[in-house]
């Protein structure tokens, strides 16, 4: 039973062990995602203007209008735009839409994209490299301006292949009277939904709505130092108009990523103490066994046995457990590698390096939870052990 117990014990830490190492080798890679757009000291700001005092769409563009004027104009900043979903953040304005020389069809059958209204500079504010045709301007608000859109990168490739998106039409379908908008420009893809997902297509429209991030591109090395500036000149062109808490993009990723982080933390305690367990227990188990056979190693001694045969055999006899925990906490380990699969990135989910580097660590354990009893095998002295047997 005892034998049973540390195998028992060896097996967990390894299949948690390995499952740990996944988790945390992911979580790495995905810190060091590129998300598509710059994070380094950019300030966003939340903004939700009353509807019943900005009901109009004019008095709603002439707010945020009036607002990247002053906020550009103020000291520190290198630039600024607004968005009306925040990256990193699944947009909910999902449009069914099609494109130019598609058959009619029903409205579930069009393809799904994700929307999301920016003003004129924000894909230079936020690093996103044009691929194709040009970018938002200031003339694209103005009244009776050609309306178009810009896609993503994705979308140009599922829906347009190897042609020039720039000039075609997109459907949209969601009106009583379906109209189509040309496409002025193409984008690179930005991981909107998920650092660990691939990018959705995507169309962009220019415009402003009531409920946007304000993104502010600092010139200072403390991003969050411009927050009572930005609250001074919303004041200053609405006294009753409140704002959120200013927060930077890399905080939002660190967000994103704090569900991982729990996780992997709980795992790494999980695993600490399962190894001290497995320790304790062979630690126990070979001192018990090294007890028992006192007088049987002594024997060995006396007929010509040499330390390093006494040192081998005691240690073959404690790794026997080792073996069949690992053993066992390798089958384990890949008999979940399809829950562990929705749970990493970047990685195989039978990565080498990680089943190898859990195996050492275990044995490395195990060897120093033995060496005190090895040592105490290895100076047995024949005579007094016979003699005290």
């Amino acid at each position: 039973m005892r034998n049973l117990l540390i195998i028992g014990e060896i097996a967990i830490a390894v299949t948690v062990l390995i499952s740990t190492g996944l988790l945390v080798k992911s979580l790495n890679r995905l810190a060091n995602v590129d998300p598509g757009f710059r994070v380094h000291r950019i300030l966003t700001v939340q903004l939700a203007l009353p509807y019943q005092k900005y009901s109009s769409y004019g008095a709603t563009k002439a707010f945020y209008q009036d607002l990247l004027q002053r906020v550009k104009a103020a000291p520190a900043v290198r630039d600024a735009a607004t968005i009306n979903i925040l990256p990193i953040v699944p947009s909910m304005g999902l449009m069914h839409f099609g494109v130019e020389g598609q058959a009619p069809r029903s409205l579930t059958d069009y393809p799904v994209a994700q929307t999301r209204s920016v003003s004129p500079g924000y894909f230079e504010t936020m690093n996103i490299p044009l691929l194709q045709g040009r970018s938002f301007q200031a003339s694209d608000l103005m009244q009776g301006a050609p309306e178009g859109y810009v896609i993503n990168d994705r979308l140009a490739k599922l829906y347009f292949g190897n042609q020039n998106p720039i000039g075609k039409k997109i459907l949209v379908v969601e009106t009583p009277t379906p109209y189509t908008v040309p496409v002025i420009g193409v984008v690179a893809d930005v991981k909107d939904i998920g650092l660990d997902k691939s990018a959705d297509p995507e169309i962009y429209d220019v415009g402003f709505q009531g409920k946007s991030a304000l993104m502010i591109r600092p010139e200072l090395d403390d991003p969050y130092s411009l927050e009572p500036t930005i609250r001074n000149i919303v004041q200053s062109i609405d006294p009753g108009q409140t704002i959120g808490d200013a927060r930077t993009i890399s905080s939002l990723i660190d967000t994103s990523l704090s569900q991982r982080r729990l996780l992997a933390r709980l795992m790494e305690l999980f695993s600490t103490l399962t190894i001290i367990l497995s320790a304790v227990g062979l630690f126990g188990v070979v001192s018990y066994s090294v007890g028992q056979q006192v007088a049987a190693l002594a024997v060995r001694m006396a007929l010509g046995a040499g330390r390093t045969d006494i040192f081998r055999l005691v240690l073959i006899q404690g790794m026997k457990q080792v073996r069949i925990g690992l053993t066992l906490g390798i089958a384990g380990a890949w008999s979940q590698r399809k829950i562990i699969s929705g749970l990493v990135y970047g990685i195989s989910i039978t990565d080498g390096w990680t089943y190898a580097l859990t195996c050492l660590l275990i044995v490395l354990t195990a060897l120093v939870a033995m060496a005190v009893r090895l040592q105490r095998a290895v100076s047995i002295e024949p005579q007094q052990a016979l003699r005290e047997s």
